[in-house]
């Protein structure tokens, strides 16, 4: 049941964010800064869920997300450190650092449910 409604959330975000990206203009220096954005880069381990690992990259200088065999780009939330959204806002995603300031985790916000995945 999660996965079916956590691909039609990245089936929605990937459309909703294709569209509003022909028009928009980027918000955040973020956004077009790639060396910033592959910090977040990497596979990220979930318990609890129907896939068990969660991959974030670089696609046309945004990040994306993939999981499972679903997919699609996420954006900086505007005047938010480490938050990411699908363009529909369904999909939150908090990055947390260590120490070191180094991306150790991200917390997945969707329906009023959250999952945390670790880093790999």
């Amino acid at each position: 049941m999660n996965k079916i409604i956590f691909s039609l959330l990245l089936g929605i975000g990937a459309i909703s964010y294709s569209a509003s990206a022909q028009t928009a203009t980027p918000t955040a220096a973020a956004s077009t800064d790639t060396t910033a954005l592959k910090e977040f880069a990497g596979k990220y381990k979930f318990e609890g869920l129907p896939f068990e690992f969660m991959e974030f990259s670089l696609k046309q200088g945004s990040l994306a997300v993939q999981a499972g065999d679903q997919g699609g780009p996420i954006a900086p939330v505007k005047d938010a450190v480490d938050k990411f959204e699908t363009a529909d806002s369904a999909a939150k995603f908090t990055f947390t650092r260590n120490e070191e300031k180094k991306i150790v985790k991200v917390k997945v916000e969707f329906q009023g449910m959250e999952f945390e995945g670790k880093k790999e």
